[in-house]
């Protein structure tokens, strides 16, 4: 998976001058590639019973990409406090 450069360069930039980030839907696996095992997200959950979470297989992605995926319900967002970055499914 490749990122934008230019919105590689906007988040990193956000990290460095300690700005809060937010990511929803799918979007949880651009700090996970680029931060790696220092960032903790969320898309929801990690298996899809009855249809209900379309991008479970992306928590595994986000794992392999070192990251920690957080399960969190529909409804719910999770922070990062450390590195300042809300996601929510």
């Amino acid at each position: 998976m490749n990122i934008n450069k230019d919105v590689e360069d906007v988040v990193k930039k956000f990290k460095q001058e300690s700005k809060p980030m937010g990511f929803c839907c799918i979007a949880p696996v651009i700090p996970a590639k680029i931060f790696g095992k220092a960032t903790e997200v969320t898309v929801g959950n990690d298996k899809d019973e009855n249809g209900d979470w379309p991008y479970a297989g992306t928590a595994g992605a986000i794992e392999e990409m070192g990251a920690k995926h957080v399960i969190r319900g529909p409804e719910q967002a999770y922070v990062d406090e450390k590195n300042k970055i809300v996601t929510a499914p």
